[in-house]
This record gives C-alpha cells, structure tokens and sequence, in this order.
C-alpha cells in the first residue's frame, strides 16, 4: 500500500495489516503505485520471494478506480507460495470480480457501499471452504483508530 501522500490507498487494510505484523514479529512490505496507473502485476512480481505468506491488495483502487488484474497477481502469489486476500469493498457490486477465476484465497468486502446495505453494515469475508482453518476475525482497522484518516482526508 502506498506511503506517498499523492499515491496512497484507504488506510484500512495497512492498518490491520501492521496491527497482525505487530503482534507477531512479522515484516510488514510495501509495493508502490500509481494510484491512477493502479498496481502493476510486474512490481507485485518482483517483490515476492519464500517469505512472503500474504498478498492483500485492494481490488479497486478508491481514488481514481483503477482495477488490479487480480488473475496476474494471484498467479504471480501463488508461485512463491504465497494466499491472496483481496480487498473487495470498491468493487463487489460494482465491477466484475474474478475470484474463481483467479484462484483467490481469501476476499473481504462490505455491504454498505455498493451492495446498499447502508452505514453500519456488515463487513463480507469470503474464504474457500476449509480454508480459514478455524481463524477468528480480528477487528484491528480504521474504526479502532483514533485518527483514521490524517491529513485532512475524509471517509
């Protein structure tokens, strides 16, 4: 997810992604974007190796809308070994989602955007049957701030 201040995403997913790293010892790792170009499958690429576990990247960028080619980079993930969870709050209800297609492990989205659910209503996790492998849903996102969003951002 992108630090620079012109090029960044949602805070939401990095912020439940130090939280988890945090807690346990682990390397939490950048790739930088294009917020308008959207994220390029050859950087995601060339920043993958054995020790990568997970890739979490927003399906829709939330800014400008550009669409990751979810197909290229699960590939690419699966190659090193490595889940996908997929961020699909700006897209489920709004574009074509390949997850099967792409042999994504895991997605989350919401209801209240583009599925009309309204404030308030739930968040979507999606996982392959068994793949979950009995993990609880940890609450460690923008609610839990107590700045979600800086720089003068809004929701």
């Amino acid at each position: 997810m992108p630090r620079d201040r012109r090029r960044r995403q949602l805070p939401t997913d990095r912020y439940v992604l130090e939280g988890l790293a945090a807690a346990r010892g682990l390397e939490l790792r950048v790739v930088e974007t294009d917020i308008d170009a959207g994220i390029d499958p050859a950087h995601v690429a060339a920043a993958l190796d054995d020790d990568v576990a997970l890739v979490c990247l927003s399906h829709v960028a939330y800014r400008s809308g550009a669409i990751a080619d979810m197909v290229a980079i699960t590939t690419a993930a699966h190659r090193v070994g490595a889940l996908t969870l997929w961020d699909l709050c700006h897209s489920a209800g709004a574009v074509r989602v390949p997850l099967r297609e792409s042999g994504a492990d895991l997605a989350v989205g919401c209801t209240y955007k583009y599925l009309n659910a309204g404030p308030g209503g739930p968040r979507v996790p999606v996982c392959p049957a068994g793949s979950a492998g009995g993990a609880a849903p940890a609450d460690l996102g923008l609610v839990r701030k107590a700045r979600p969003v800086r720089d003068g951002g809004r929701l």
